[in-house]
């Protein structure tokens, strides 16, 4: 991860350094059914986002204690643990009671993880367990070094005359059909 990108996460950086004995949850979204199906068969996204927490963590000299959790239930099955819901409940169980959200795989703002982060987990599951505070990060959203990052791969893109990178056209490794 470069400099530019790792400045987008700068807002995230201020939050997380600002506050003591705060216990860091990076929250990531897969949110229906044929998703479950698809990372069950092997997608990448999972490990991706490993990746990038991995990258901004440690771009932090990995100054708070941190993990990886999945936001979204999906037909009241996970696709992925810990959920954050679950996660929080535990935090709360183990006398946690600063938890800073990082929805990192959001590059704007979506109603649905808006609700889901601040009114049902930062309003409801933090009363009912004794959460002092729960914060969530904001997205990049129209942030000026969010554009032009992104502006800039996209150039690289264009101007390396290649179609795709070469992991692309891979399959997961159980996308067995030819469609």
């Amino acid at each position: 991860m470069g400099k530019q990108q790792i400045d987008i996460f700068s807002p995230y950086f201020l939050e997380i350094t600002k506050l003591e004995n705060l216990q860091t949850y990076i929250s990531s979204s897969y949110t229906n059914q044929h998703s479950c199906f698809v990372i069950n068969r092997g997608d990448p996204y999972p490990a991706e986002v490993a990746a990038t927490v991995q990258a901004v963590m440690q771009s932090l000299n990995f100054s708070n204690p941190y993990r990886l959790v999945w936001q979204s239930k999906v037909y009241r099955v996970a696709c992925l643990g810990c959920a954050t819901d679950d996660a929080i409940k535990g935090l709360a169980k183990n006398n946690r009671r600063q938890i800073l959200l990082i929805p990192i795989a959001f590059t704007s703002n979506h109603i649905e993880t808006l609700h889901e982060l601040d009114i049902e987990y930062d309003g409801h599951l933090a009363k009912s367990f004794g959460i002092e505070m729960i914060r969530r990060c904001a997205s990049p959203n129209d942030s000026p070094i969010f554009i032009k990052a992104t502006a800039d791969i996209a150039h690289k893109h264009l101007q390396s005359k290649h179609r795709h990178t070469n992991k692309l056209p891979l399959r997961c490794p159980g996308c067995v059909n030819a469609s």
